[in-house]
């Protein structure tokens, strides 16, 4: 086997083993998005997120709210990371043909 198959097939590996593992994290990630309201002058943010043709709502508490943003960005990364992964095996799987 040449070296350059060789290293085609460890990256395809290693990347079957990150989407493998992103995707279990993703699945523990909140789907969706944050929404803020002002109402009589206050500000009140909600959990907003699509169950078939409806959208949920859940109030957030102000102290919540960063961490939350952060577990919903942390998702989208992880989803965006898969793709370009399974992209990269894609053509790695046609470089072995």
């Amino acid at each position: 086997m040449s070296i350059l198959k060789q290293v085609l097939i460890e990256e395809l590996e290693r990347n079957n083993h990150f989407i493998d593992s992103a995707e279990k994290e993703i699945s523990q990630l909140p789907i969706g998005y944050i929404s803020k309201k002002n109402i009589n002058n206050k500000t009140y943010f909600y959990y907003q997120w699509r169950e078939g043709e409806k959208i949920k709502s859940e109030y957030i508490k102000k102290k919540d709210v960063q961490n939350l943003d952060k577990k919903i960005k942390r998702r989208k990364e992880l989803e965006e990371a898969v793709l370009k992964a399974k992209n990269e095996n894609k053509r790695i799987e046609r470089a072995l043909k």
